[in-house]
């Protein structure tokens, strides 16, 4: 989860980053978009992703410890031996916390570690950790929609070829798509390769963006959630509709209009 260090401040660009957009299936650069400096530019909050790291894994605990109270645990009632007369200690039941096999003071019960974090500060940390990942290098945008084999051995020669030449080949990549679900061949051709991950836009946060040591966008992915991402400013530098491509299509620079939070 190392980001790297820097001093406050926005990041060293005068122009809003202009990064191209390349093919994922046949590779080579088909356009570029031009990013928004208030979401890509957020200055290293350290406390901020702790506390969005903190609250995403509080909330993915799954809570199930138990343990038994001597109410709880089997066995008889019955006196282990006479209240007088032994000489040992006095022993009202073999459930009792010193013996063995009994229950267990106030002992872990089932309970759930989600609380509320604000979404402000969520967002907040996601545009942190993409100034990071941007900063790195590691930030790619592609094409969405071009897988057409289910096959995983496909998908990695795709990464070979187009993918890894441009960022690097780190341990762990995500995806980040701008439909509400992933398209059917792409999660089957990625769901056998434990280092990728491909998820829609609305379940981006700032734990799985520090996880992971590449970030590849889908053209739409990048534009909702830049708009997701926009509602703390009012102020933005740049537009989404600043987009531009080398066909001219204007059906792929249009904003989405759906908000998701």
């Amino acid at each position: 989860l190392a980001m790297p260090v820097r001093m406050g401040g926005y990041l060293p660009w005068d122009d809003p980053p202009v990064v191209p957009v390349y093919s994922l299936v046949e590779g080579g650069k088909v356009g570029q978009v031009t990013l928004d400096k208030f979401v890509f530019g957020a200055p290293l909050r350290q406390d901020i992703l702790h506390e969005a790291v903190t609250w995403t894994r509080a909330s993915r605990r799954q809570g199930t410890h138990k343990a038994k109270t001597v109410g709880e645990v089997s066995g008889s009632t019955r006196k282990p031996w006479k209240q007088k007369g032994t000489g040992r200690a006095r022993a009202g039941t073999i459930r009792a916390p010193q013996m063995r096999g009994g229950g267990v003071v106030f002992p872990p019960t089932p309970r759930s570690y989600k609380y509320s974090l604000p979404h402000k500060v969520r967002r907040a940390a996601i545009r942190t950790a993409l100034s990071g990942r941007l900063a790195q290098g590691r930030i790619m945008v592609v094409e969405e929609g071009e897988v057409e084999s289910k096959r995983t051995q496909d998908l990695l020669a795709c990464f070979r070829t187009n993918v890894y030449p441009v960022v690097g080949m780190f341990p762990r990549m995500i995806m980040c798509l701008g439909s509400d679900r992933v398209p059917d061949n792409l999660r089957l051709a990625s769901r056998n390769i434990p280092s990728f991950a491909a998820m829609p836009e609305f379940q981006i946060c700032a734990y799985e963006l520090l996880r992971n040591h590449v970030v590849l966008f889908s053209r739409e992915g990048l534009e909702r959630l830049t708009y997701r991402l926009l509602q703390d400013d009012h102020f933005s530098s740049t537009s989404l509709h600043s987009i531009e491509t080398d066909c001219g299509d204007d059906d792929d620079t249009a904003r989405s209009d759906q908000h998701l939070q």
